[in-house]
C-alpha cells in the first residue's frame, strides 16, 4: 500500500528556501544570529527624566523578519553641583561675609565644561530677604550663623550695670534743641504713666 503524507522539511523547517553548507557562516543556517551592537542614540538637549525616544534597529534577514523600534527610556542622573527646575538651572553657593560685603569671583564650571565667573563688584552688597524675628527654632543654628561673622568682642560689664532695651528713633519726637537727659526722663514718665504726657514747663533763660 502506497500512503501519501505531507510533512515539515526538517531542512528548510517549511519556509521554502534553504541555505547550501557551503554559504553557511555563523548562523549555521538558521538564517539569523545574536549580536551585540553599540547603538548611537542621539538625546536632544532639554530632554526630562522618563522620557522616551525611539531608535529604528535595520535588521538584515531572509526570512522577511520587519525591522522594529528600540525605545530608549531617558533616566537623568541628578548632578553634583545643579538642581533643574523646568528649563532653568540653579546652583547653590555658600559665600563667606566678606565675600558678600567686599565682592568676590567665584568660578563655577558648567556641565558642558564652561567655566563661568561669578562676579560680584565691592560694595555691591548681596541682600536676599532677611527673614523675620526668631526664624530659627533651634539655638544651635544660630551658632552655625554665627561661625560665619568676625569673633564677639568680649566686654567687662561693671557690677552696677543695667540691660535696657533698643527702640527705634523717632526724629520728630527728639529733635528741637532738647538734650539726652531730658529726653531719658520723658521716656521715663511715659512707661509710668501709660505712655500719655503733657506740655513740659522750661526755666527761663537770662
Amino acid at each position: 500500500m502506497i500512503q501519501q503524507m505531507q510533512v515539515r522539511c526538517p531542512d528548510c523547517r517549511g519556509e521554502g528556501t534553504r541555505i547550501p553548507e557551503s554559504d553557511r557562516s555563523h548562523c549555521k543556517g538558521e538564517k539569523s544570529e545574536e549580536v551585540e551592537k553599540i547603538l548611537e542614540v542621539h538625546v536632544e538637549p532639554g530632554v526630562k527624566h522618563n522620557d522616551k525616544t525611539n531608535s529604528l534597529v535595520k535588521e538584515i534577514s531572509l526570512t522577511q523578519t520587519l525591522t522594529g523600534d528600540l525605545v530608549i527610556v531617558i533616566q537623568v542622573k541628578p548632578p553634583d553641583v545643579f538642581e533643574r527646575e523646568g528649563d532653568d538651572l540653579i546652583a547653590k553657593k555658600t559665600i563667606s561675609l566678606n565675600e558678600a560685603l567686599c565682592g568676590h569671583k567665584i568660578p563655577l564650571e558648567h556641565l558642558d565644561g564652561r567655566t563661568l565667573i561669578l562676579k560680584n563688584k565691592p560694595g555691591d552688597i548681596q541682600t536676599p530677604a532677611f527673614p523675620n524675628d526668631h526664624f530659627l527654632e533651634d539655638d544651635t543654628k544660630y551658632k552655625m550663623i554665627e561661625t560665619a561673622f568676625p569673633p564677639v568682642r568680649k566686654v567687662a560689664y561693671p557690677s552696677n550695670c543695667e540691660e535696657v532695651s533698643l527702640m527705634e528713633y523717632d526724629e520728630k519726637r527728639y529733635r528741637g534743641g532738647r538734650g539726652g537727659g531730658q529726653a531719658y526722663e520723658e521716656d521715663g514718665s511715659d512707661e509710668e504713666m501709660g505712655g500719655h504726657h503733657g506740655p513740659q514747663v522750661q526755666c527761663a533763660q537770662s
